[in-house]
């Protein structure tokens, strides 16, 4: 189990983060989700031990993360700038890999040859030769090489097509099935990664804002439209987030609780009910 304790980070007197508390249990997918600038990346790098300086603990199976080697060993971070400023770019990525496998105690040689070949990657190119895709594919293949038990992707599909990015996340699962493990997607394409997610942690306003199943903020996440007299009749008790106006009609968003009478009884009133999806909960969120 993964362990953030009353975490809390500020740059100077800036505060990032505050207070968060957050449990994550082993062999599950969970998505990380907020806007630029809410503080994903401070999060994820400070799980890594990338980032230290916080208040507060992080835990990995009842022990500290913070300069403790032995269980950073088991934690694989994985973002588009990994390389960056860094002599790894130097070479071709056939020597990159080589090195790369030292790094990671888990690492598969073999399924690292098979995914080299599934990707059509070019083992003589220069890693600082290629494009941002083609970097960022890269550093897929080495998170998914490495299997970490926590595995780490911050922004995994940047400039990648929509072809690879599918090939991607279908990679993924499939390798999850036969070797489980924690993974932490964070990402701003999240509808097309939304159904993949088993968990969702959503950072807005220096908190985490929600936490819970994909299945639960499915369940919760509606939007109504009709005239305001009637929405407020129906919902003028529940958690509604955002309202918008076109015309002599409402759009109320909404998340919680409902019945199934409750809902039978709200569309019997002449108002259209619609499920959000998990990129529009952001935006209404936030």
């Amino acid at each position: 189990m993964l362990e953030i304790i009353d975490y809390s980070k500020k740059y100077g007197k800036k505060e990032i983060l505050n207070d968060i508390n957050l449990e994550l249990e082993n062999n599950k997918v969970y998505g990380l989700i907020g806007n630029n600038g809410v503080g994903k990346t401070t999060l994820l790098q400070s799980i890594s031990n990338i980032k230290i300086g916080y208040t507060g603990d992080i835990k990995l199976n009842g022990e500290i993360v913070l300069e403790n080697q032995k269980v950073v060993e088991d934690i694989v971070y994985i973002s588009e700038d990994m390389f960056k400023e860094d002599y790894y770019t130097e070479y071709k990525l056939k020597k990159l890999f080589k090195l790369t496998s030292q790094l990671y105690k888990n690492w598969d040689s073999e399924y690292n040859t098979y995914l080299i070949e599934k990707f059509n990657i070019n083992l003589n190119s220069k890693y600082k030769k290629l494009s941002k895709g083609e970097k960022n594919l890269v550093n897929l293949v080495i998170g998914l090489t490495a299997r970490g038990k926590i595995t780490i992707f911050d922004e995994p599909t940047s400039g990648l097509d929509a072809k690879t990015r599918y090939e991607f996340y279908s990679t993924l699962m499939e390798d999850l099935e036969e070797n489980p493990r924690t993974i932490i997607i964070s990402t701003h394409i999240i509808d097309e990664v939304a159904n993949y997610f088993e968990n969702v942690i959503l950072l807005a306003d220096k908190k985490v804002k929600l936490y819970d199943s994909l299945e639960n903020i499915t369940s919760n996440a509606k939007s109504f439209v009709g005239k305001e007299d009637n929405l407020d009749v129906y919902l003028s008790n529940k958690n509604i987030i955002n309202k918008e106006k076109f015309g002599v009609m409402y759009r109320y968003y909404v998340y919680d609780k409902f019945t199934e009478k409750e809902l039978e009884k709200i569309e019997l009133d002449n108002i259209m009910i619609e499920n959000m999806s998990l990129q529009n909960l952001l935006v209404h969120f936030s």
